[in-house]
């Protein structure tokens, strides 16, 4: 009885053969003009109408294509502005703890380009987000400047940031009696 159990395998119920079927075709389609521009549109952030998005703050380019020389934003030269060493050391570090979700970031909206605000609010966002806020202050080593024109000062910072040591790179100039941060580069 044995042998006649093993060399007989047991009928399986219910079990359909396998079929083959063709691949589906996964190519994107060909995009209008229309389709695309609304996808570039949408990637860069600019909302209905043309206008740029920022999450969480109200978002005014005061800028324009023919900005007026003598009612638009005015050069300030260096000796009417304040020190730039500690402006610089002190806007660093707060900009660090807005980064790291500890600062809300509308305090930047006056010290900062439009573009430079509009990546430290979505930075904020994402870091509260995470969860993430920074336990630790960041430790500003070294700060070494230089000033390339008369209101221009380009600053390169030696920090101790979330257990790193990190080099940030940050240009200001002074613009309307302030100092603005016209670029800010966290390495």
């Amino acid at each position: 009885m044995s042998s006649t159990a093993s060399s007989t395998a047991p009928a399986r119920v219910g079990v359909r053969p396998l079929r083959i079927r063709p691949a589906v075709d996964v190519e994107p389609g060909v995009l209008s003009e229309g389709e695309l521009d609304r996808l570039y549109a949408d990637a860069a952030g600019i909302g209905r109408g043309g206008r740029r998005y920022v999450q969480s703050c109200l978002a005014v380019d005061f800028r324009s294509a023919n900005e007026d020389s003598y009612f638009g934003p005015q050069a300030t030269l260096r000796t009417q502005l304040p020190e730039p060493v500690a402006w610089v050391r002190a806007m660093t570090a707060a900009l660090l703890e807005s980064m790291t979700g500890s600062r809300p970031p509308q305090q930047f909206a006056r010290s900062m380009t439009t573009d430079l605000y509009s990546a430290l609010c979505r930075r904020h966002a994402v870091a509260r987000r995470r969860g993430a806020v920074g336990a630790r202050r960041s430790v500003i080593r070294k700060i070494a400047t230089c000033e390339p024109a008369d209101g221009v000062v380009e600053a390169s910072v030696v920090v101790h940031h979330e257990g790193r040591v990190r080099a940030i790179a940050v240009r200001i100039s002074g613009v309307d009696g302030r100092w603005l941060i016209t670029a800010f580069e966290l390495g």
